[in-house]
This record gives structure tokens, C-alpha cells and sequence, in this order.
């Protein structure tokens, strides 16, 4: 494989389209940013996007968005409300090639999260911040981690 960079991958040879990430930016934005509802908008508007999370997922004033941005279209997104990733999501064609890792990594090093409601197939990125379950609601996990240190 070629090495993961934000933005893609370089030195795809050899590699089938399947296997290559879009080029891609992280952008920082609330609901009142101008792009938002354009670029956010139809993610969150999407029938599987709300099947997979188990709800859908609201465009509430008080949170921060980071959107992975790919030419106009978001292939991944988190959410961070008051110390809380309170939404995840990475479209299926881009899971497992280190786009939740970016995205997770930009939104806690700019909010600092202590909690964070994770799925089964989330929970193990959630892991690796320093996350640790502390039980279940429903079919999410409710994580914490400390911060303080």
C-alpha cells in the first residue's frame, strides 16, 4: 500500500481503484459556516447514514463539525459537543484506510473530548485516544477518557 498522508495516498501504483483514497482536507465548522449545509447537508440528510448510526444525527447550534472533505463531497465527519464526540461517521468506501483516525485526531487536538458514544465498529479507533468504555446504552458504547492529565 502507499503511505497515508491527509489529502490521500501517495505512491498508489500497483494499488485498484477500490484501494485508493480520495484526496481529501479536514475542515473545522459550526452550522453557521457558509458550506455547511452544502457540504454537511446531504450526509446527514442520508436514510443509511441515520440506519448506521441507529439515529439521525442533528445539526445542533453548540456543536463543532470536522469534515473530511474530498473535491465537494464529505467521505467522513465528527462531531464535538461540551467535551463529547457525540457524532462519528466515515462513508463504507473509505472505512479502515485511516480517515477516522484524521478526523478523530484533528477534532481532539482542537476540543479535547472526555466522553464519546462509540459503535461496536468505532469503539477500537475510540481506543486508541485513550477511550475506554464504560458501558452501553442501547447498541453504543459510552466512552470516557481522562483528560486532565
Amino acid at each position: 500500500r502507499g503511505v497515508r498522508r491527509r489529502g490521500g495516498v501517495r505512491g498508489d501504483r500497483g494499488m485498484s481503484d477500490a484501494q485508493k483514497i480520495p484526496p481529501y482536507s479536514i475542515v473545522e465548522m459550526t452550522n453557521r459556516h457558509p458550506r455547511f449545509y452544502e457540504l454537511v447537508g446531504p450526509l446527514l440528510s442520508r436514510r443509511e447514514v441515520a440506519q448506521d448510526l441507529g439515529a439521525p444525527v442533528w445539526d445542533d447550534d453548540d456543536k463543532t463539525w470536522f469534515a473530511a472533505v474530498a473535491g465537494d463531497v464529505v467521505i467522513g465527519m465528527v462531531a464535538v459537543r461540551r467535551k463529547e464526540v457525540c457524532s462519528f461517521y466515515v462513508a463504507p468506501a473509505v472505512r479502515g484506510e485511516a480517515v477516522g483516525y484524521a478526523l478523530l485526531r484533528a477534532a481532539l487536538r482542537v476540543l479535547p473530548a472526555s466522553r464519546a458514544t462509540a459503535t461496536d465498529a468505532s469503539r477500537p479507533l475510540f481506543e486508541r485516544f485513550g477511550f475506554e468504555s464504560h458501558g452501553r446504552r442501547g447498541r453504543y458504547h459510552t466512552m470516557r477518557r481522562d483528560i486532565a492529565k
